[in-house]
């Protein structure tokens, strides 16, 4: 045996290395097994099969059996599906929507005019949220309080997390009402997620409509000194900014202002468009910095064929998120994540079904099963930019197995961080200085208060 493989042998058989590196180097190892051998090695197949099971990658496993000979390809996408089948619905992440009031008017929601969503202004009874929570407790280890509205309007949203007792509690709010924390700190809210778009009014309330920046900032800071007060450990804080192409400039001075605040964690995340938008409210909001790679999910959007397309990042066709969450409509309805949730894709009703009666339902189950092979299959997870590549995942790029399957540009185009557009303000783009300087602003860690935007 040559001495590649007498090393690959001996990092596949390494003791001394702990579960979580011996999976890392020995899936590095199969890779380079892969390529050495040849890309259709049955035996490296079949132990890559093993650990891509083992550790939760079930579309890489899928995509492994589909490379073995006929009969083994059998045994091992049969042994999937049967794992699949009897998946329990247990120990499970619950996002509820327990209303779709909300305060604001945010242009790239329904609540600021875009259309297409029945249940605006709907408020989940303290009576259903209890009946539900009944029929979902013993299944769920966490949940999220999120939805189409603002969760802190609820009448009844102390009794609603008193209700849920132990179970950790996160909460994602526009931080524009003042929050009881003598009544929060007595529940399980582990997680509080502000949502604050800019540095001053003018930045936050161009999307955050009828919103505050000043009363934002000043509950996050009671809600930071009643922590401190009550040395609440437990509860984390985090100051969550959403990038636009009006704020992307100023995430330097909005890092600087969340850690001044005293608040626990800062995070970016892009805005999410849909096709189904105007093409003026992506074209405003969309922001298009060049160093993309920190925060943009969307390569382009295509009009004409209702479609997003992801970056390369992003456009990972096999998703298990769908494994252990579930979401919960304020009807009472359940989705497979609160992303479709408003797209009434829905698989029963939690006031008419059993958790586990809806769970193991025909539909949702060969749902399942689609969207963990390749999420394509399903026309709204196609349009889908929240999941992200495994680490793991990017190492068998450009082989067989690489998950990267980017669609070619389509007629009619929004590319986001591309210089190839197609519609008619792709020279502006081009020409604008700002791709330059956020890069710079970003690499620098450096903040222009005044930028030359040509």
């Amino acid at each position: 045996m040559d001495l590649f493989k007498s090393y690959c042998n001996a990092v596949l058989n390494d003791k001394t290395l702990s579960p979580a590196q011996e999976t890392v180097q020995q899936i590095i190892a199969l890779r380079g097994l892969l390529n050495y051998e040849g890309n259709h090695h049955p035996l490296v197949l079949s132990t890559l099969f093993d650990k891509f099971t083992s550790i939760g990658m079930l579309g890489e496993a899928y995509k492994t059996a589909q490379l073995l000979p006929a009969e083994e390809k059998f045994k091992k996408i049969s042994a999937l599906q049967a794992w699949l089948d009897n998946k329990s619905c247990s120990d499970m992440a619950a996002s509820i929507e327990v209303t779709t009031y909300c305060n604001l008017k945010c242009p790239m929601c329904y609540h600021g005019g875009i259309s297409g969503y029945s249940k605006i202004n709907r408020m989940m009874s303290l009576e259903t949220f209890k009946n539900i929570w009944d029929k979902i407790s013993n299944h769920v280890s966490s949940v999220i309080l999120v939805g189409q509205g603002e969760t802190f309007l609820h009448p009844n949203i102390y009794e609603i997390l008193e209700y849920i007792g132990k179970k950790p509690i996160t909460i994602d709010t526009n931080a524009n009402i003042p929050i009881n924390m003598d009544r929060l700190l007595k529940t399980n809210v582990a997680n509080l997620v502000f949502s604050v778009d800019g540095i001053d009014q003018k930045t936050y309330a161009t999307y955050r409509v009828n919103g505050s920046f000043d009363k934002a900032i000043k509950n996050i800071e009671q809600v930071v000194a009643a922590k401190r007060r009550h040395k609440a450990n437990n509860l984390h804080l985090e100051f969550k900014y959403v990038l636009f192409q009006h704020n992307e400039a100023h995430l330097p001075v909005a890092k600087q202002m969340a850690e001044k605040l005293g608040v626990d964690n800062f995070r970016t995340e892009a805005c999410i468009a849909a096709p189904s938008m105007p093409v003026e409210v992506i074209k405003k909001f969309m922001p298009r910095g060049h160093h993309s790679s920190l925060y943009q999910r969307i390569r382009y959007v295509d009009f004409s064929r209702q479609r997003i397309v992801p970056t390369e990042e992003r456009n990972y066709p096999h998703c298990i998120y769908i494994l252990n969450n579930f979401s919960i409509q304020v009807d009472g309805s359940v989705s497979p994540c609160c992303a479709v949730a408003d797209y009434e894709f829905t698989f029963g009703n939690l006031l008419n079904n059993t958790l586990d009666e809806i769970w193991t339902s025909d539909p949702y189950r060969k749902f399942r099963q689609r969207v963990i092979i390749d999420r394509n299959q399903e026309p709204l997870c196609a349009r889908c930019s929240m999941i992200a590549a495994p680490n793991m995942g990017k190492v068998f790029k450009g082989t067989p197995l690489d998950y990267n399957n980017s669609s070619s540009l389509g007629d009619n185009t929004l590319c986001i961080n591309e210089l190839t557009l197609e519609n008619d303000y792709a020279q502006e783009l081009i020409s604008n200085r700002r791709l330059q300087e956020l890069q710079y602003f970003i690499d620098s860690g450096k903040y222009n208060a005044n930028p030359v935007l040509r």
